[in-house]
């Protein structure tokens, strides 16, 4: 007996020592967890978390951002916190005041009559929108200078690396609009009829999806190094999707042109091809993607075909590592190394900056079983039973030393888990969990809510 109550009281002792609880905010009368809202809830990163507080009957809300608590804000129209790896930011407004901080420090306080809204933040810039009410005019913040007024203010764009921004806008010229896309250092283009699509990569890398008056029907598109070329907006009667996507440091659509079919990269084109490009992964690094196209489903890289019948894969960000799945169920690695057959896998991710990756594949009805590739080995972690209105599947968060890991879902009967390294926690409607490394050991961290208490969750690993 005394040895059981010894094992008991080491395992109790292990118990709390794994896994700390600390109460960061006690909710007031009336007061929730503003996870109703559409906008709001809980926030995590490397930095921190934030979450909001709401009182639905005053209509006011509390930022908790890392246990500080900022307060009373009442803005009709709600944005939520951002909080990012380096910096984080608050939107809101205060009796007759509107405001925004920036990392607690910085607070920019403008009257009720000039509306500051839509506040972005990338590594060493963070931006925001004022709309003066009186004179019906835009300014955008940026890093704490004003720059316009601009009348007709479409959007405005922060490069991720922070080293220059833009606006867009357009000025009615009697009875059409043209459109312009102004850069920070007054660069301007245009005048275009009509902007689809416009993205700032890192450097001084953008692209451009506009159309132009003096060729009506085409899609325009131009990027850094000069115009691309003009392309049909149909395919023989059918409409052509205009979607672009981009990473920092790439970017590609499908193109049409004289009615052939063109995959365009970074203003080079690949093909023609018969059909349109099904997937792309187009990474990180520069002039380093690839795609998969054709009835044969043929997987390449840059233009240079390396598989065929593939039917999912993707690309580490190195670039030195893809999985592919084909359509005969086999998973393989960099076209050579086979890993199995796993029928029904739907999601692939490789953890930033790994060679290693994990997968999830369906079992049966909302029942997906997670496997991880780590130390050139598949593993199964676990099977679990989705709610039936989970759309997508969630992303699992590794430790850095890929030793431990973590995610969040909705189970079947509608509750809200944190799974780390298999074990289930409770975390009633708060669904978020952060994996990092400090001072030499590695922690799992996440918010939940007993009765009235936002609690932060920690586990130490040993």
């Amino acid at each position: 007996m005394k040895n059981l109550l010894a094992l008991l009281l080491f395992f109790f002792t292990h118990s709390l020592l794994a896994q700390n609880k600390e109460t960061v905010y006690t909710l007031q009368n009336d007061e929730q967890i503003a996870v109703y809202e559409s906008a709001l809830g809980v926030y995590q990163s490397r930095l921190g978390f934030a979450f909001v507080v709401e009182n639905p009957k005053k209509n006011t809300r509390k930022y908790c951002v890392n246990k500080t608590i900022y307060e009373t804000f009442n803005r009709k129209s709600i944005e939520h916190p951002i909080i990012t790896n380096e910096h984080w930011g608050i939107v809101d407004t205060r009796a007759d005041s509107n405001l925004v901080i920036f990392d607690g420090y910085r607070v920019a306080k403008y009257p009720n009559t000039k509306r500051t809204f839509d506040l972005r933040i990338t590594k060493r810039l963070y931006g925001y929108i004022v709309y003066d009410e009186p004179s019906a005019e835009y300014n955008v913040i940026v890093n704490g200078f004003t720059y316009g007024p601009y009348i007709n203010l479409l959007n405005y764009y922060l490069s991720p690396d922070g080293t220059n921004w833009a606006v867009s806008y357009y000025e009615n010229v009697g009875t059409h609009y043209n459109y312009y896309i102004r850069f920070n250092d007054k660069k301007l283009l245009g005048p275009y009829t009509n902007i689809h699509d416009f993205a700032l990569l890192n450097g001084n890398q953008w692209v451009l999806v506009a159309e132009k008056k003096e060729q009506e029907g085409k899609i325009y598109v131009a990027h850094h190094k000069g115009d691309i070329g003009f392309f049909d907006k149909k395919l023989q009667d059918k409409d052509v999707e205009i979607k672009l996507v981009h990473t920092y440091q790439n970017y590609a659509m499908n193109l049409v042109k004289e009615q052939k079919i063109y995959f365009m990269v970074n203003g080079d084109l690949f093909g023609p091809y018969d059909e349109f490009v099904k997937q792309t992964d187009l990474g990180i690094k520069p002039e380093r993607f690839n795609y998969v196209v054709g009835k044969k489903n043929t997987l390449h890289f840059r233009d240079k075909p390396i598989a065929e019948n593939v039917r999912k894969f993707t690309v580490s960000d190195s670039r030195n590592t893809i999985a592919v799945v084909f359509n005969d169920d086999k998973l393989q690695i960099n076209n050579k190394t086979n890993l199995g057959v796993f029928k029904n896998i739907e999601k692939i991710d490789f953890p930033v900056g790994k060679e290693d990756f994990y997968f999830w594949a369906k079992e049966s009805d909302n029942t997906y079983a997670l496997y991880a590739y780590i130390e050139q080995k598949v593993t199964k972690l676990g099977s679990y039973k989705f709610s039936s209105t989970t759309t997508l599947l969630p992303d699992v968060h590794f430790a850095p030393s890929e030793k431990n890991w973590g995610f969040s879902y909705l189970n079947d009967k509608q509750e809200s888990k944190i799974v780390v390294d298999g074990k289930e926690y409770d975390t009633n409607f708060i669904n978020e969990v952060s994996l990092y490394a400090q001072e030499g050991k590695e922690y799992a961290s996440w918010l939940s809510l007993e009765g009235k208490n936002i609690i932060l969750n920690k586990v130490v690993f040993e």
